[in-house]
């Protein structure tokens, strides 16, 4: 899929400095084709039936992640200039203007940026043939942050949760980081960009727990304790759409989710 998501944003560029009538030995994204032949190399080692499933001796599996990893980082950065080169303000600089939203590795699960300050821009890529109309979370430091539409399409639906990690089976609360989802319109193969914004009311989820537990900010309303014990140590999120009860200590939901 990133492939898919790399060559497209890359033909699209190509396409854009051919009609501005840039020559094709001048064109800029020729430094990455390099990285876009490596990345399709490498990703079709996973065709093969022992990169599927992982079933290869540990250092073929560790060679098959890092081959992985430089193809990911490679379609993340190709993805990235083609970004920018097609803005309408291009940057100019030997430092990459885009930052990825994921830090993967090889050896462990990615991990999220922090999108720390008001006023930056936020770049999504929809490289599908058909709109897409999707939940986007992002993590900031404060419940203050909000996402507004740079093009004043009116008010975008979003909400501030806490932020929560499962890591080695331990369920994590993160005070100094929350997450900001909210709806995200697309239109087929297009960018579209938003803006980090300061909400003076920003609409934050409830949490509600059985058992006491501190989440920083976040007020946390106590409900009573069940008289069934495999309902205790739970903690519920909600907004007036959904709710979802997840265990405390393992992360994991406990209870199906409710639709209002």
């Amino acid at each position: 899929m990133i492939s898919r998501a790399a060559d497209i944003a890359y033909a699209s560029w190509q396409w854009k400095s051919k009609t501005s009538g840039i020559l094709a030995e001048n064109f800029e994204g020729n430094l990455f084709y390099d990285l876009l032949v490596t990345a399709r190399r490498h990703l079709s080692v996973f065709q093969h039936h022992d990169g599927v499933t992982g079933t290869a001796k540990n250092d073929v599996v560790i060679d098959y992640a890092k081959k992985m990893l430089e193809a990911i980082q490679n379609c993340q950065k190709v993805i990235a200039a083609a970004a920018n080169a097609l803005s309408e303000n291009p940057i100019k600089s030997q430092i990459p203007a885009y930052k990825n939203d994921e830090i993967y590795t090889f050896d462990n699960l990615p991990t999220k940026n922090v999108f720390d300050k008001i006023g930056k821009t936020i770049t999504l890529f929809n490289s599908l043939p058909y709109d897409r109309r999707e939940l986007i979370c992002i993590i900031v430091p404060e419940t203050i942050y909000g996402i507004s539409s740079e093009n004043n399409e009116g008010e975008i639906e979003q909400e501030i949760y806490p932020f929560f990690s499962l890591q080695n089976a331990d369920f994590n609360f993160f005070a100094n980081n929350f997450e900001l989802c909210f709806i995200a319109k697309i239109p087929a193969f297009a960018f579209k960009t938003l803006k980090l914004v300061k909400k003076e009311n920003p609409k934050i989820a409830k949490v509600s727990a059985n058992f006491n537990v501190n989440l920083g900010s976040f007020k946390v309303e106590t409900q009573s304790q069940s008289t069934d014990g495999n309902l205790n140590n739970q903690i519920e999120l909600s907004n007036d759409q959904i709710k979802i009860s997840v265990d405390s200590s393992k992360g994991y939901i406990r209870v199906s989710l409710e639709c209002f």
